[in-house]
């Protein structure tokens, strides 16, 4: 019975706060909930080969950003989830990808013990954190209110390059006809991509979705 009633609690936490968080005063409290929740159904997966579990825990992708962001507090909340316990937030301002279109941010994450690639699953940790919107364009606060989306990508990548790998993705960003997330400059994890001239820099990883707010 407890298993059955702690998997019909993650399961409406993960509904509520990742497609319901449009209210940014509550994201950062049901993110960390959310973390709690995952880490007792990760131990208890462990523990036991069931398949609701798997099931519950693989439908959370990885990179797969949620959240949402409120242009009357001006803040931004966001929840990352991630195969790899090692990875962090990189304490740094967020970058503004927007073009004249399209709303975008970005967001690095980095291991500080190895810095290698990681698995595309299972999600075992979720990095949460709020950001104000003093690093954003006056034209993108603007644009935020009116569309009320907002692009994420995150980039697990040290800073090789990083100006190089910021205009790619600007340039990515200008090129879209609507709101959605494609591999953008990905490289498969350092492996060669044919048609690609070696002196052209490409992130190790990346990711993200779109979040919504008003």
């Amino acid at each position: 019975m407890k298993t059955h009633v702690l998997k019909l609690g993650v399961l409406t936490l993960f509904l509520l706060t990742f497609f319901g968080c449009n209210d940014c005063s509550d994201c950062e409290k049901e993110n960390e909930a959310l973390n709690d929740k995952l880490t007792a159904i990760t131990q208890e997966r462990s523990a036991e080969t069931n398949e609701d579990n798997r099931y519950l825990i693989d439908t959370i992708k990885r990179y797969q950003v949620k959240g949402g962001f409120s242009t009357i507090t001006e803040t931004i909340n966001v929840s990352i989830p991630v195969t790899n316990n090692n990875l962090r937030i990189v304490e740094e301002p967020l970058v503004d990808l927007s073009s004249s279109n399209y709303n975008a941010i970005l967001i690095r994450i980095s291991d500080p013990l190895n810095g290698g690639c990681t698995n595309t699953s299972p999600v075992t940790n979720i990095l949460s954190k709020s950001y104000t919107f003093k690093d954003l364009k006056q034209s993108t606060k603007e644009a935020l209110k009116k569309d009320g989306k907002l692009i994420v990508i995150v980039l697990n990548n040290d800073t090789t390059d990083l100006a190089t790998l910021i205009q790619g993705y600007k340039d990515s960003i200008k090129k879209l006809t609507s709101y959605k997330v494609e591999p953008c400059l990905i490289n498969n994890c350092d492996k060669p991509i044919k048609n690609v001239k070696p002196d052209k820099f490409r992130p190790k990883e990346d990711g993200g979705d779109i979040i919504v707010g008003g």
